[in-house]
Formats: C-alpha cells, sequence, structure tokens
C-alpha cells in the first residue's frame, strides 16, 4: 500500500503576522515536528521595498510550532533573508529535489511546517507564482525566483506524516508599502495554480485583492488572525466546535468573520480569505492541557465582575495582563488556583482574575451619568465650583464679569480683597497648582494671561482669539462614560472597559476641524517644511506619495474644507504657534476631552441615534455627496448638542494621548494618559470620509505614528480657560 502524505498549505498575507497576547499553552513535545521558518525583510534589488515586518512574522511562527506545536527548538531552521540559493538547498530543485530539509525528514514520522515572510510575485512568462528571494527581480521571477509549484511538489515528495506550508506571500504584483512590483501588468494576472490533490490551501485574498496590513501594527491582518485561530479562537463557537482540534473548515469561519471586517475597517475594501482542500483538515492538535504551573481545581460555572477586572496570564498580579472585564459583564469560570478563578474570555482565551474582583450574583449597572447643566443657575453654580479654591484674582473678575447679580457676588469680593491683601505665592508654580483642581493636560507652556475673557466662560459661548485662528466653543464641566458596551455593534475591544470619566473645568474647543485656510496662516508664519509627501489611495493600496500633501491631498478641497495629510507633530507645531499668537494656551484636547466632547451628553452609539442614518455625517456609507470620496467643507452637517460640528466623520483627529490597547488604569479626571504606553503612537478618533460607518461612532479609537501623514487625518484644537 502507498503512502500518501497529508499536505497543507496556507497561504497568508504578504506583509506579516501579529504577535498577538496568546493564553500559554501546555504543548506537549513533538520530537518529530520539523519547521523551516523563512523572513525574507530587506531585498537589495532596486525599486523592490522591504518588507518591513517579515522578520517579526517569521519570529511569531516560530514561537506558534515551539509553543504550540510542541516543536523542539533544535529541529527549527531559521533562514533570514533567504538567497535563491538557500532556497534550492532548503528545497531542492526541479532536476533534484533532495534538498536539506529532505535530508532530515524520516518518512511516514516527521510532521513538517514551513513558514515563508516575504515578496510574492506572478510571472508574466508563464503565468505561474513565486517566491522572491532577496536578490531577485520580479521582473525576472521565472529565472530569480523560486517556484510555489515546485515548493509544493517538492515537499509532497518528502513521504512525511505530514506537511504544513505558510506562505506569508500574495501574488498580484503590488505591494501594500506601495507601488507594482512587476512592470506591465493590467488588471488582474490569471496565474495558473497546480495545486496537488492532496494540498489544503488558505490564501490571504482573492487575486483581485491586496492583502492588507497595519501599520501601527506592524503585522499583517491575515496572520494575526490566523495565529488567534490556530491557538483556539478558531475552534470556541460560533466558528468551531470546541473540541482542541483547529480545522481548514473552522479557521475560514473565523477569518471571514474577523479578518474581513477589520480589512475594511482599516482601508475600507475587500479582502477574502479562500479554502482549497477539505474543511477538516487538522491544523493545530491543541489536546488537553497537560499541567503545568499553578495547581487548579475544579470549579465550573459563571461570575459576574464587581468591578473592573484586569484578567492576567496566571494566577499572580505580577504576571502579564491579558484584557479586562467590563464591571458587571458575566465571564465563564473553568477553575480555580488559591484565590483566583481560570475563566475563559469570548474569543476564547484563558486567564486569571484574583477572586474577590468576582461574585456570584450580578450586579447593578453604575448609575448613567449626569447631563450637562442647562439651567442658568445650574450653570453659574458650576462655574463658581471651578473657581472657588482659586489663588487667580481673575478668575473672580471674570465671574463678577459674567454674573454682575450672580448668587455669588459677594463672595466673589471678598475673596478678590483677601487675595490682593495676601503676600505673593513664592512660585508661578505653586500659584497654579493652587489654582486647578487637577494638574493641566499636555500642552505648549505659552506666554500671557490663561484665563479666558468673561465673556467666553459661559458653556455655548463662540469666540476667536485671533482673526486667523479657528472659532471656539466653550464645553462645560461635566461627567460621562466612556467607550462602548460589549453589545455595541462595531465595536472593537480597544474601546474598554468603560468607566466614568470627570471632566473638572470647562474648556474651550474649536467649533469645527482645522480648515486649510486656517493650517496655511500657520504654515506662512512659520515656513514649517510641509515634504515628505502623504499616504493615499493609488487604486490598490494606501501608499505614501511623495508628490501629495496638504495643499493636494488627491481630491478637491475648498479653503474651509478640514486640512489633512498633517501629523500628530504638526498638530502639536500648531498649537504651540497659535499659543504664541493669541497669549492663551491652545492644545491638542485629551482623548477623554475628545470622547466627551463628541458625546455632548448622549450615551448612543452616534451622538444622533443608535443608527447611522443619513446625511448625518460624512463617511463611506453616510449618505452624502462626499461619500468615500473627499472631504466636506466644514460646517455641512448639523452640530450636536455642544455646538460642535462634524466631531464625527470627515476626518479622523489626532488627540494628544499616546496609544494604549485598552482603558484598564486610564485617568478618569479628564488627563492625557501619555505614561505607560502600549506603543509610541498617537490616538486618533472620530473616523473618517473614507472609512464605514462604525469608524464613525464616538467610541471608536485608532492610533497612528506620530509622523503620520495621511489623507484622512486632520484634528481639532482646545483652549485651557
Amino acid at each position: 500500500m502507498r503512502f500518501e502524505p497529508r499536505v497543507t498549505a496556507l497561504m497568508v498575507a504578504l506583509f506579516g503576522a501579529v504577535l498577538v497576547c496568546l493564553p500559554a499553552l501546555a504543548a506537549t513535545p513533538n520530537p518529530n515536528g520539523i519547521a523551516v521558518i523563512i523572513g525574507n525583510r530587506d531585498y537589495t534589488t532596486v525599486d523592490v521595498p522591504s518588507v518591513t515586518f517579515a522578520i517579526a512574522d517569521a519570529d511569531a511562527m516560530k514561537a506558534f510550532v515551539v509553543d504550540t506545536l510542541g516543536y523542539l527548538p533544535a529541529n527549527v531552521l531559521d533562514l533570514r533573508n533567504a538567497t535563491q540559493g538557500q532556497l534550492n538547498t532548503m528545497f531542492g530543485t526541479a532536476a533534484n529535489p533532495r534538498g536539506r530539509l529532505s535530508n532530515i525528514v524520516q518518512r511516514g514520522v516527521s510532521e513538517v511546517v514551513v513558514f515563508y515572510a516575504g515578496h510574492g510575485v506572478p510571472s508574466l512568462a508563464d503565468h505561474a507564482r513565486y517566491l522572491l528571494p532577496v536578490e531577485g527581480d520580479p521582473n525576472l521571477a521565472d529565472l530569480s525566483g523560486y517556484p510555489v509549484d515546485l515548493l509544493q511538489e517538492n515537499l509532497a515528495k518528502l513521504g512525511a506524516k505530514s506537511v504544513t506550508v505558510y506562505l506569508d506571500a500574495c501574488f498580484t504584483g503590488s505591494s501594500a508599502a506601495g507601488g507594482q512590483l512587476v512592470k506591465g501588468i493590467a488588471g488582474t494576472l490569471q496565474l495558473t495554480a497546480r495545486d496537488v490533490p492532496t494540498i489544503t490551501m488558505l490564501t490571504a485574498s482573492r487575486a483581485d485583492q491586496v492583502a492588507s496590513w497595519d501599520p501601527a501594527a506592524k503585522h499583517g491582518l491575515f496572520t494575526e488572525f490566523l495565529l488567534r485561530g490556530l491557538t483556539g479562537a478558531a475552534d470556541a463557537a460560533p466558528y468551531g466546535n470546541g473540541d482542541r482540534n483547529v480545522s481548514a473548515g473552522e479557521v475560514e469561519k473565523y477569518l471571514s468573520a474577523t479578518m474581513t471586517p477589520k480589512a475594511r475597517q482599516l482601508y475600507g475594501r475587500d479582502q477574502n480569505a479562500t479554502v482549497s482542500g477539505a474543511p477538516t483538515t487538522l491544523l493545530a492538535a491543541l489536546g488537553p492541557a497537560k499541567p503545568v504551573g499553578p495547581v487548579i481545581t475544579a470549579f465550573d460555572g459563571q461570575l459576574f465582575a464587581n468591578v473592573t477586572a484586569n484578567v492576567r496570564t496566571g494566577p499572580d498580579a505580577g504576571t502579564a495582563p491579558l484584557g479586562a472585564i467590563d464591571r458587571g459583564a458575566p465571564v465563564a469560570v473553568t477553575g480555580k488556583s488559591g484565590d483566583w478563578y481560570r475563566v475563559q474570555l469570548a474569543d476564547g482565551r484563558v486567564g486569571f482574575v484574583l477572586g474577590t474582583l468576582l461574585q456570584a450574583q450580578p450586579i447593578a449597572p453604575l448609575a448613567p451619568p449626569a447631563p450637562p447643566p442647562t439651567d442658568p443657575a445650574q450653570i453659574e453654580l458650576a462655574f463658581w465650583n471651578s473657581i472657588q479654591a482659586s489663588r487667580n484674582v481673575a478668575d473672580f473678575d471674570a465671574y463678577l464679569r459674567q454674573y454682575p447679580k450672580g448668587s455669588f457676588v459677594a463672595l466673589a469680593n471678598n475673596r478678590i480683597a483677601e487675595l490682593r491683601a495676601a503676600p505673593a505665592p513664592a512660585t508661578p508654580t505653586q500659584q497654579q497648582a493652587a489654582a486647578a483642581p487637577r494638574p493641566a493636560a499636555a500642552g505648549p507652556a505659552p506666554a500671557g494671561p490663561q484665563v479666558a475673557s468673561g465673556l467666553y466662560t459661559r458653556p455655548g459661548d463662540v469666540f476667536r482669539d485671533t482673526a486667523e485662528g479657528p472659532e471656539m466653543v466653550v464645553i462645560p464641566a461635566g461627567r460621562f462614560t466612556m467607550g462602548s458596551p460589549s453589545t455595541e455593534v462595531g465595536r472593537d475591544g480597544n474601546e474598554g472597559p468603560t468607566r466614568v470619566v470627570m471632566i473638572p473645568k470647562s474648556f474651550a474647543v474649536s467649533k469645527y476641524e482645522v480648515t486649510r485656510s486656517e493650517f496655511a496662516a500657520f504654515v506662512r508664519a512659520t515656513n514649517r517644511p510641509m515634504t515628505g509627501g502623504c499616504y493615499i489611495w493609488n487604486g490598490s493600496t494606501v501608499a505614501l506619495d511623495a508628490k501629495k500633501g496638504w495643499t493636494d491631498p488627491g481630491f478637491g478641497q475648498t479653503d474651509r474644507d478640514p486640512v489633512v495629510c498633517v501629523s500628530w507633530d504638526d498638530a502639536k507645531s500648531y498649537v504651540a504657534w497659535l499659543s504664541q499668537r493669541t497669549g492663551q494656551q491652545y492644545r491638542l484636547l485629551t482623548e477623554s476631552e475628545w470622547e466627551y466632547a463628541a458625546r455632548a451628553g448622549t450615551t448612543t452609539t452616534y451622538y444622533w441615534g443608535n443608527d447611522i442614518g443619513r446625511g448625518n455625517a460624512n463617511c463611506n456609507g453616510c449618505g452624502t455627496q462626499w461619500d468615500g470620496k473627499q472631504t466636506a467643507p466644514a460646517g455641512s452637517f448639523k452640530a450636536n448638542s455642544f455646538g460642535l460640528h462634524d466631531m464625527l466623520g470627515n476626518v479622523y483627529e489626532w488627540v494628544e494621548d499616546c496609544w494604549h490597547d485598552s482603558y484598564a488604569g486610564a485617568p478618569t479626571d479628564g488627563a492625557a494618559w501619555t505614561a505607560n504606553c502600549t506603543s509610541a503612537s498617537r490616538v486618533l478618533r472620530g473616523g473618517s470620509w473614507v472609512n464605514f460607518s462604525f469608524n464613525a461612532r464616538s467610541a471608536n479609537r485608532i492610533r497612528n505614528s506620530s509622523d503620520d501623514r495621511s489623507y484622512y487625518n486632520g484634528f481639532r484644537v482646545a483652549r485651557t480657560l
């Protein structure tokens, strides 16, 4: 009887695997496992861009085969920046299929995994697919590449017990880094795929689709979700049967439900994984976890978080955080170790929660935040409460100008007399500390007074400090629940846990996003260099175009349109200039200030309701003439209850905070969160004209590097009062 080897090929995205936070799996050592891990990042051929994340992707897959599949590190063969000669030596040629790998494989025993991250290209000569060595010429793939068909044929000849191939490449001839790798391709090249009957193949995208990647996460979408699926998420309901055997069919369902929407969210384009072969093909046998580390006693049930509860990878506060459970949310408990419960999250990951943070009975939800005051007496009281501890005479002068017959006139006069009679504070720093109920949000420290004129301290007041600057609206102090509930459609996990945030003092926010004309005044005054290009859609992907920028983002704009192709660094320079120009403290909004201002007292998905509707904002699918085409002039849509326009849609807006993967540990006083960052990237809020409606939710948040200039990035400003 002839032995028929099982060969599984997973064709994954060109640009990388995310090193996701996965639970530690107790893999049984597999001495029969052999893996070849290839990461081709640094290409030497002219005009061939580097695959920036290829080595990180290879590292992620190496960790998977060792930690999850149990392969011995000594049996993992690493190739970094592989040449054509190294690929030939490893896998063999058409004339001699016995390469280095064939010399160590035991027929009928070895379980082989091959992973490649790097460029893949089509050949115009033979319409076949090729892996591109680092010195290869994409226009001569048939001479300088390694054929995918040959890889499949030679691997099938190994006689191994199983062969699993992960090719981290797509074959459109395009690069997600921008541009066309292969010259002369018009439309989609029809490739000839010589599939081996015993191969199960998963591809990152259809033939006419680009494999997307996340530049902020520095990994590719497909492999991010692939690794999550292979380590258990695809085996959980509703994708799998929970038998801890991850099949190709389960992974296909998981990718369709997770990766595809994410590609639309990030890029506004489709990316659909395709599968050929038997859906029952086994990709990862997780098996029952072998007891390692802490002793787990039996416990099976459901508990509820009595606070926002951190989930950790082990039953110890010193272990790495895995996520968080919102207060009041139920969680499945699968065991107990000392004072800690082992819990299973909705995505299938397993972690531990301190027992005191969970309880058996459901708890009442927190009371909804109080709406912002509308009664004149309440507004006056809020004003007085915000200044009554101040040691700045100007605060009380402002109150008297605003409320000459107010309820606290006598107290204000007494306070002014007391402050004028008292000796001056030792230092300005001490004076400022006593004046403010919380530390000032991060921003430039301008010269001159920092307290607005009395005309501009009443919530709803609109003012402009300089003719070339933005109109500002005074936003009242208040409190709100930040983040999105787990039931909100389109929600991302980074939008929680929800928490109540206090905004202790009123502040001013620009009525509109900063416009082209307002930004032009800054550029003229400072001669700020704005060269270097802008990331735009080039017809197949979002790529850097050196000829584009804020004056020409690739679509028509008026001077009243919001400026785009501006980075966080540009926005910070703008507020520093505006502060210098006016003598007031202009700055970017903190992330919590932004969401407070966007919601304007609402708790719905959008500030006009739970449905996107039509004509409420500019996004891809918002029902306007600008959808998915270009920005709309500032003020084209109805303002929210605070009098702010375009807080949702039109352009994503930079805020002060650096990126954190969740709100666990976030400030609750409205301050910027710039410590213990998950990454150095900065946060953008609000969605844009090119993104879908779920990006325009009040809770949506994304990140980009501080120097990123994209055709959907803009900003608005705040002013400290």
